[in-house]
């Protein structure tokens, strides 16, 4: 790979000096910027395109912890290494316990100063073990399995994207109605319809399966390394049941028992539900003419309109 880059580099550079070479007695100074640029402008995309290769697959944990080990520990190639051995840190092992941030003796003694770099070292070497543990099924595919799902993609793909178009066609309608009972209905046809798909292409084989799994129910997003499509919609799903079932009929019945109750007082009678989902569920109601909303003071006077 090496001695193709620098034979494409050279030849670039070749290139450019044969016809400087060739016309400089007609060229500028405007022109021979233009040249010693277009020469440098590989070299520099080159350079740049290692140096971000670099960066990114440099391990964020081993940088971080890493400056931060004692010199014993973090230089341990140096040739500035004491002449006599240090003492071991224990005689005989002592285990330690792990409680949210903070790390005990299993013995109850405190830790001394002494065991600090052992705690660094081990803190940093579980860090990496944490770091290869595989969090996505989908970024640790064998090339075979690669293979299998592109090969399924290639074969069904057509057949699958009209069913899983179904699926997020449905999903994303169950947002645009505010009637919970269709919502539901509408979430419902959704969950039902990424079963299809999923029967469909696990009955495949295990390419169907592969490509099912990576691009349906092995998701990722910054705050969440694997979840399904699936999840979504049953979040959604039961939301909606809990805002038709459980909110709505409180917060109307909590409001007829107390006629023109003010709404900054309200939320102590409904400790069950959070304060900004009945502030979300009364401003609904109110807008779908189901309540009425009349300012008072800092805050609002409620009735159920008849």
């Amino acid at each position: 790979m090496r001695i193709i880059e620098i034979t494409l580099l050279a030849y670039w550079t070749l290139l450019f000096l044969s016809d400087a070479i060739r016309h400089y007695s007609h060229y500028s100074l405007s022109d021979w910027i233009i040249v010693v640029f277009s020469i440098a402008a590989p070299y520099l995309f080159v350079w740049f395109i290692k140096y971000m290769w670099k960066k990114n697959n440099t391990p964020a944990v081993k940088r971080k912890v890493t400056n931060n080990l004692p010199p014993a520990i973090n230089n341990s190639n140096s040739t500035n290494k004491p002449s006599v051995e240090p003492e071991p840190v224990h005689s005989q092992p002592v285990n330690y316990v792990e409680t949210n941030n903070a790390i005990y003796r299993i013995d109850r003694k405190p830790i001394t100063d002494k065991e600090v770099p052992y705690l660094i070292q081990t803190g940093y070497e579980k860090s990496l073990q944490e770091e290869k543990k595989p969090s996505n099924p989908k970024f640790h595919r064998t090339d075979k399995e690669e293979n299998l799902s592109f090969n399924f993609m290639m074969k069904y793909g057509h057949e699958v994207d009209i069913l899983t178009d179904r699926c997020e066609s449905l999903y994303r309608d169950s947002f645009i109605t505010n009637d919970l009972s269709d919502k539901i209905n509408i979430l419902n046809e959704a969950a039902k319809a990424f079963e299809i798909a999923k029967k469909f292409c696990y009955s495949k084989g295990k390419g169907g399966t592969i490509y099912f799994q990576d691009m349906w129910e092995h998701l990722h997003n910054s705050t969440n390394p694997c979840f399904s499509y699936l999840d979504n919609i049953q979040i959604a799903l039961e939301e909606a049941i809990f805002q038709k079932d459980i909110v709505i009929p409180n917060i109307l019945t909590t409001i007829s028992n107390n006629d023109g109750i003010l709404q900054k007082n309200i939320y102590k009678l409904l400790p069950d539900i959070d304060k900004s989902t009945i502030q979300r569920t009364i401003k609904q109601l109110e807008s779908n003419n189901v309540i009425s909303r009349d300012k008072k003071g800092n805050s609002y006077m409620l009735h159920v309109l008849k």
